[in-house]
């Protein structure tokens, strides 16, 4: 309810100093530490220095409050009070020895705001305080030991060089979501002891210098300018600021930092620069930065790193420089980084890693190239990366070789989006640690990985072209009797999955031929023409014997239920024309893809691209349509005409005694074992298809938890 300083819209770290925020219910010490706020001027020394108790007297000169947590049973109507923390409406009636005063989001007169001796932190923001009724706050106050001040969400827009005065004790200023355009850092005279400054969100074009500036103290450890539309920063405006160990200039329009920096500025650390619009690094940007540990550098618009571009950056141990438009890495771009731990390229333009760019990283333990669409990593590419433990290289489009991760000797962690690249990974990578999606059907070693699976591809194969060889040379040779449309139909659908027996001859063949060495082959395999037309072959086949399997069920049904209306069918011409169209449809539905996507049948090791996982590839939406949507409905037209022609059989059947009609419904019962035993065929594509087209419409994701480099984890989603 009280915390004034810490609000959704600041995040702020302090790794690299020792006094960090105490929070909204405490006080601050001078050597960092925090005591409960009803411990302050209580009558009982409870910092090292006893300054909660030599300040206390200081001010009002009077005998101290010997238990203020009982001020809640007096708490003002237009109150919430917790102890000495109050949350009001205005500052009418609130006693004047509350410590935590939370007046945020009303409408108040400040000059209201008069001799809290006792107050630590103060939250007026949203209260549409200008800088007019903001002067003079501190004398107003009348408290030396505020420590915490929030004026966020207001109308203030200058800031005056005496605005704080009265005001010596401030740790933490919150300026932000104001409509300063011009920032003088003057104000930071009257406030010596200010460590944090929260500016974000206003509109801050430039920071402005002033030679008496430079001659100033200040304790700044932090100051927060992201979110503004700083586009400069005048000469030694910030050199006066040498205790600063975080700058935050996230998300403004600066395009490089030519001596915005000093060997004065001995203590910064980190430095945030992300989301600008830098395009080069200059020789001057990092001026007097080389105690610097972090920089963040991403989506700007960096294009090439050009030689030496961070040498002045010596204690470097993290370089950030995601979502820029890298391209090229010249030699020697990370000269000098012995002690970088860290190097983030990921969603640049990197098409090829050329070699030894990063041989300066004696010290690198954790690299990610991902998402850069890289085709090709060159020989020695990771030359001299000896500690890199943790490497990131999904979302590229890379081709597996043997030698691809020479030179990472200690790699333990490999995430990819290819599992043949995991085929390349180092000894030292367990294999529960390279990070791929799975594929159910290949290995490293076998295109069909399942042996049992192997060995029936041959005799499924060998089966449907004999089968079907058979079927076609009896329908052939018997070609004047019986009914056409009948046996036109049959011989069809035989022709049709005598194509899917010639393609498991290919794909039975290609795994013989890469055995014991298909993750190395991958590429050319599915690469390759062959493939191609195999995959042709099966999609062919698949849609042809699904429309014959539709028309024989038609003519059956028909043939029973209306035999006098059968004349259509028995009209050879239009038998062949039906057919024809029949063919042409599915020839159409297995080369439209092919005009767009390129790669569609190379995508699956088996060249058949089935809709059967959840990874949104280009033209899963066609892979959905086809052998989802269209085939579930022609199938379910087959169902329920069997049915029906179940029915009508069950009907009849027991009525004539005629040895004609017998062996018509005989030929029924057959022909409707071959309709059903291929559409059962297909139940299971379907449904499992349906699930997989489910998790990719509601995003459905399996999470895991990857460690990061510094022992913490992220939780990434896999398909």
């Amino acid at each position: 309810m009280f915390d004034i300083f810490m609000n959704d819209d600041i995040i702020i770290s302090f790794s690299h100093t020792d006094k960090q925020p105490c929070s909204s219910t405490q006080f601050q010490c001078e050597d960092g530490s925090c005591i409960p706020v009803h411990a302050f001027c209580n009558g009982f020394s409870n910092c090292p220095n006893k300054e909660d108790e030599l300040s206390c007297r200081h001010v009002n000169n009077a005998i101290p409050v010997q238990d203020v947590r009982s001020c809640s049973e007096t708490c003002p109507c237009h109150c919430e009070c917790q102890g000495v923390s109050f949350k009001c409406a205005s500052p009418e009636n609130v006693t004047k020895e509350a410590r935590v005063l939370d007046l945020s989001s009303n409408t108040f007169s400040i000059g209201s705001l008069r001799n809290f001796y006792f107050l630590i932190h103060l939250n007026i923001s949203n209260i549409s305080l200008n800088e007019s009724s903001l002067n003079a706050i501190g004398s107003q106050l009348n408290s030396t030991n505020l420590q915490n001040l929030d004026i966020s969400k207001n109308e203030i827009c200058t800031l005056r060089s005496k605005t704080f005065d009265g005001l010596a004790s401030l740790l933490y200023l919150n300026i932000s979501y104001n409509c300063i355009n011009r920032l003088d850092l003057d104000f930071l005279r009257v406030i010596p002891k200010l460590r944090y400054l929260i500016m974000n969100n206003n509109n801050i074009e430039e920071i402005i210098s002033k030679e008496s500036n430079n001659l100033q103290n200040s304790s700044l450890q932090l100051i927060d300018l992201q979110n503004n539309n700083l586009k400069h920063i005048e000469y030694k405006a910030l050199y006066w600021l040498k205790t600063v160990s975080k700058i935050i200039l996230r998300n403004n329009s600066i395009t490089n930092t030519d001596d915005y920096f000093s060997n004065s500025m001995k203590m910064l650390f980190e430095l945030d620069l992300s989301f600008n619009s830098i395009t080069d690094i200059t020789t001057k940007m990092f001026n007097g930065l080389d105690k610097l540990r972090t920089l963040t550098l991403q989506n700007n618009r960096i294009s090439v790193l050009e030689g030496f571009s961070f040498t002045r950056l010596k204690s470097l141990r993290s370089l950030n420089l995601a979502n820029n438009q890298i391209f090229s890495i010249r030699a020697m771009a990370f000269e000098n980084l012995v002690y970088l731990k860290m190097l983030n390229l990921t969603g640049n333009k990197l098409k090829t890693l050329a070699p030894s760019r990063f041989m300066g990283l004696l010290k690198l333990t954790s690299l990610d190239l991902s998402g850069n669409e890289m085709e090709e990593l060159m020989q020695n590419a990771f030359e001299r990366l000896e500690n890199v433990k943790y490497l990131y290289i999904q979302s590229n489009k890379l081709s597996v070789s043997k030698t691809m991760f020479q030179g990472l000797c200690n790699l333990e962690w490999l995430q990819t989006d290819s599992y043949i690249i995991c085929c390349a990974k180092p000894l030292t990578v367990d294999p529960s640690n390279c990070i791929s999606p799975r594929d159910s059907i290949s290995t490293c070693d076998q295109l069909i990985s399942v042996g049992f699976l192997a060995q029936m591809i041959w005799y499924m194969a060998l089966f449907s072209v004999t089968g079907n060889l058979y079927v076609m040379y009896y329908r052939i040779k018997g070609k004047n009797k019986g009914n056409a449309s009948q046996g036109a139909f049959v011989l069809n659908l035989s022709i049709s999955d005598f194509l899917m027996g010639v393609y498991l001859f290919i794909i039975a063949i290609a795994d013989m031929e890469y055995r014991n060495i298909y993750g190395f082959n991958d590429s050319r395999w599915r690469s390759s023409t062959i493939c191609s037309v195999a995959g042709l072959l099966a999609t062919t086949s698949s849609e042809a014997s699904v429309l014959f399997i539709f028309l024989i069920t038609i003519e059956r049904y028909m043939a029973l239920k209306r035999p006098f209306s059968l004349g259509f069918f028995r009209n050879r011409k239009v038998v062949i024309l039906i057919s024809t169209f029949a063919w042409f449809i599915a020839l159409i539905f297995s080369f439209v893809p092919l005009t767009t996507y390129k790669d569609f049948y190379s995508r699956s090791t088996v060249c058949i691209s089935l809709p059967l996982t959840t990874k949104k590839v280009s033209g899963w939406e066609y892979s959905t349509f086809l052998f989802i949507g269209f085939n579930l409905i022609i199938l379910l037209a087959v169902i329920i005409g069997q049915l029906l022609i179940y029915i009508e059989v069950k009907r009849i059947g027991q009525a004539i005694q005629r040895d004609n009609t017998k062996r018509e419904i005989a030929v029924f019962k057959s022909l409707s074992y071959v309709v059903l035993s291929d559409t059962f065929c297909w139940i299971p594509i379907i449904i499992i298809g349906k699930d997989y087209f489910f998790m990719i419409r509601y995003n459905i994701r399996d999470k895991r938890c990857i460690p990061k480099s510094n022992g913490q984890c992220d939780h990434l989603c896999f398909f």
